[in-house]
């Protein structure tokens, strides 16, 4: 008898069976631990509350709910990825005084179009105490200056990747823009006669009809001479056109192009291109290129942050001591 008593009370210690009030029939559940992280702990109250919480948010904003346990497992994970990172910070000497969140909390509130205390009505209007809201605003702005500190400080964007990037996105980023082209093609030998040494051939032409137009040769006066072969060569003004109204090998080059010069011979299957930038317009309230070019720092910068983020989080999880228990 005294076994049976003393494993019930055990079970009931552990959270596994619950006491039923004899007053009310209520049932009180007794907490336990889901989660050992390190030196800390997740109890099962503080998972369920968290639960609750994105439960009510799904709800109100009429978004699909998924099936409770997934919902329970990846709320875990995401506790356990804070607590790691808290822990971190605590131990590295990063630390909040109650000045800097009150002043964050302020500018949330002037963003929002209201006074402070309409601003704490708001939060608890949507069921979350403020007293809640200002401890998870703490741990967010830690785990922020821990991130800059360990991750966004290390992230480096160099030249070439931001022309790339400008290359890649030209269509998007150089939408207000239009460019006065001019273009030349020197056509390959047919697939018949196509051999190494006629490509050759067209790429040396191409080379010395590029170096006679910076020496001041136009497009319309190499077209005009007699002795050119013209079905091998081709070309003319194309006028105003905007990035995704000219052939993409073009718009990859022009993008790179100052008013009045010519682009290196772009090779294709068709024959070695030459194009000269006549002019850019822009539409009205159009970027300039320095702001093009601070953005794709600033996307680029945002992805590359985001990736070696995942890789730095992983890696602090890995390493630590992690016990889930559900």
């Amino acid at each position: 008898m005294k076994k049976t008593f003393y494993l019930f009370w055990a079970l009931v210690l552990l959270g596994y069976i619950p006491i039923k009030a004899q007053a009310d029939e209520k049932v009180v559940t007794l907490d336990r631990i889901v989660a050992v992280v390190n030196e800390d702990v997740i109890t099962s109250l503080e998972l369920q509350e968290k639960v609750d919480e994105l439960v009510h948010k799904l709800r109100m904003s009429d978004s699909p709910t998924p099936p409770p346990s997934y919902i329970r497992s990846q709320v875990l994970n995401n506790m356990i990825s804070i607590m790691v990172q808290l822990q971190l910070a605590e131990k590295t000497g990063i630390r909040l005084d109650s000045g800097e969140v009150n002043k964050t909390l302020a500018m949330l509130a002037k963003r929002n179009d209201m006074s402070l205390d309409e601003f704490v009505n708001e939060i608890e209007k949507e069921g979350t105490s403020f007293e809640k809201f200002k401890q998870q605003l703490h741990d967010e702005m830690i785990i922020a200056r821990l991130r800059e500190r360990d991750v966004s400080r290390h992230v480096q964007i160099t030249d070439g990747e931001i022309e790339r990037y400008m290359i890649s996105h030209a269509e998007s980023l150089f939408s207000g823009y239009e460019y006065h082209i001019e273009h030349l093609v020197l056509k390959n030998p047919s697939a018949k006669t196509l051999n190494g040494q006629k490509v050759e051939q067209v790429k040396r032409a191409a080379k010395e009809i590029l170096d006679q137009l910076k020496n001041g040769m136009t497009v319309a006066d190499y077209l005009s001479r007699k002795d050119i072969n013209a079905s091998l060569v081709s070309g003319g003004d194309l006028g105003w056109l905007a990035l995704d109204h000219m052939p993409r090998i073009y718009a990859e080059h022009v993008i790179g192009l100052k008013e009045g010069e010519f682009s290196p011979i772009i090779h294709s299957e068709r024959g070695e291109h030459i194009i000269h930038l006549v002019g850019i317009r822009t539409k009205e309230g159009a970027p300039s290129l320095e702001e093009i070019r601070e953005k794709a720092h600033q996307e680029l910068f945002v992805s590359k942050a985001e990736e070696n983020g995942k890789r730095w989080l992983k890696q602090l999880t890995d390493e630590a001591y992690i016990e889930i228990r559900l």
